[in-house]
């Protein structure tokens, strides 16, 4: 009867040792299906947070390309503004100098004749 017992003592320290490893599998097995789930997770918002970087990428892009246009265009009036206006200026310019070489030329030809008349 010695050997039974022993013998059943020795089962039943298998039996729990068999328990207590089929529990820490268990264990490992619902941790690492939790591990999954949040590698899933963080891969889900990476890929999010990638997804709305490149929208804001663009959308910084087309903006910047707005704005390099619209300055482009004040540029492009600038300059029509300023070849407009120094062209008025130099025909201003002339107009006033023609008009002053011919009442200067008439001044001239006035006072001559006044001295020739007074000679």
């Amino acid at each position: 009867m010695g050997k039974t017992k022993e013998a059943l003592e020795i089962i039943g320290s298998l039996i729990v040792i068999l328990g207590i490893v089929w529990q820490i599998s268990q264990a490992k097995a619902a941790i690492d299906k939790a591990i999954d789930a949040v590698k899933d997770e963080a891969i889900t918002r990476y890929l999010v947070l990638e997804k709305r970087f490149e929208i804001h990428l663009e959308n910084y892009i087309l903006r910047q390309e707005v704005l390099n246009m619209l300055i482009s265009q004040l540029n492009e009036k600038i300059d029509h503004k300023h070849s407009r206006t120094y062209s008025s200026l130099r025909n201003i310019e002339k107009y006033f100098y023609s008009n002053i070489i011919a009442k200067l030329s008439e001044s001239v030809s006035i006072l001559m004749m006044s001295l020739n008349l007074c000679s």
